[in-house]
């Protein structure tokens, strides 16, 4: 069963001409874009959007097979039948005034499907996570790219109890290895406000090469590579220290290069994860991906 589900994967993105999606929005970043950060603490250089104000609205749609976060299921089980639903919506203001570019960004991100386990609890029982989250991006020190970000992660239907959690993020979206080929090392510190919770580190990479750049709609595929670390019993895992590991294939392509409502891409594709069995019990009997999650997707991202 697990390799038809990984056969399955890799079809999808075949099916879908080698574009695919991820939670973290989109890929085809731009020297002219705006600095911003998502719900989880980390921080991008948006495409260049088309508003020449200082505000900037951004988000996606996008439908996965399964919900997983930081190697821990989080409310969609690892099945082909079940789909979860991860709508997100930002705002963006850029400051004026300052020496170096720095923004300030608010927004929500859900997780809807009638498929969790969760669906039948409290109305509405479809609606299983909600993270509301604020925070700060500039950059400083050349090309890099900083961030500091609140983040309150909840559940309308009840599903689990609400927690907050402070992230410091560090990306660097310059470092180009070849023409049109960027490498986009990132690392992120996210540190739970409640007592007792431990602490989170994550290292990664998102190689990325962009096709046919001088079409109006250049293909860029990503091989993102992340490696992530929970200390002392990090969201509740029974352990003083737990990891995982993740990579995939994603892609992204516009579709409205040139239209006045915004940048528009289809994203897609298919991510791995790799956990030790620690994480795995944090899920309980919700939890029956084992130690390899296959996760593949499809969706829609826009920014203004």
């Amino acid at each position: 069963m697990k390799m038809l589900r990984t056969l399955f994967a890799i079809f999808f993105i075949a099916a879908s001409g080698g574009l695919a999606l991820a939670q973290d929005g989109g890929f085809a970043v731009d020297p002219e874009g705006f600095i911003y950060i998502n719900e989880e603490g980390t921080v991008f250089r948006s495409v260049d959007p088309i508003s020449d104000n200082n505000a900037h609205v951004h988000g996606y749609l996008n439908v996965l097979t399964a919900d997983y976060f930081r190697g821990t299921f989080d409310g969609v089980q690892e099945d082909l039948g079940d789909l979860a639903f991860i709508p997100a919506f930002g705002l963006t203001w850029s400051l004026e005034g300052t020496e170096q570019p720095m923004t300030v960004t608010a927004g929500i991100h859900s997780g809807l499907s009638d498929e969790s386990p969760f669906a039948n609890l409290d109305s509405p029982g479809i609606w299983y996570e909600a993270d509301l989250y604020a925070g700060l991006a500039l950059q400083m020190f050349g090309d890099n790219l900083w961030g500091v970000t609140y983040t309150y992660y909840g559940s309308p239907n009840n599903a689990y109890s609400g927690r907050d959690e402070i992230a410091l993020a560090w990306n660097y979206p310059a470092a180009d290895v070849a023409a049109n080929i960027s490498l986009n090392p990132n690392a992120k510190l996210a540190i739970p406000l409640e007592e007792d919770a431990g602490f989170f580190l994550q290292f990664g990479i998102r190689p990325s090469v962009r096709l046919f750049s001088d079409s109006e709609r250049p293909v860029t595929l990503v091989i993102p590579a992340d490696i992530g670390f929970g200390f002392d019993d990090y969201l509740g895992a029974d352990d003083n220290l737990t990891s995982f590991l993740s990579t995939g294939l994603i892609g992204s392509v516009p579709l409205t290069p040139s239209m006045e409502y915004g940048r528009w891409h289809f994203n897609g594709g298919v991510t791995l994860v790799m956990r030790e069995q620690s994480l795995i019990d944090v899920g309980g009997v919700n939890d029956d991906a084992g130690n390899m999650v296959v996760i593949a997707g499809a969706g829609v991202s826009f920014v203004y």
